[in-house]
């Protein structure tokens, strides 16, 4: 996935990383695809990734399913803490892919989207 493709370059001057917004309208659902990927084992799961992919292994299979229904949906108690393991694990595998392809640190702010969906 080339993440530098689903984010826009944000100015702030006199900083010491490069700058990004993310909006979780875009960056979301493809990062859950990739991370759904990286589990079932499709794609081959890069070392820096490891421990992500490990935790998110430990997630239901219906996590992913779950993670791509809107917040305000109807869930019990351990489905939306699954919910939300799949949705941060695939944050971190996006950030994790974001930051080794830009070369340098960074700093992301996730923006407000236009669908409240992506709320944890």
């Amino acid at each position: 996935m080339k993440t530098l493709d689903y984010v826009q370059k944000e100015d702030r001057p006199g900083t010491d990383r490069d700058w990004f917004l993310l909006d979780p309208d875009i960056v979301y659902p493809v990062a859950l695809e990739h991370l759904e990927k990286l589990v079932k084992k499709e794609i081959d799961t890069p070392s820096y990734l490891t421990r992500c992919v490990t935790d998110a292994r430990k997630l239901p299979a219906t996590a992913f399913d779950l993670a791509r229904k809107g917040f305000s949906d109807k869930f019990t108690q351990e489905e939306r803490a699954d919910r939300a393991g799949a949705l941060e694990g695939a944050r971190l595998v996006f950030t994790a892919l974001l930051r080794e392809q830009n070369g340098e640190p960074i700093g992301v702010h996730i923006i407000k989207g236009i669908k409240t969906d992506w709320k944890l």
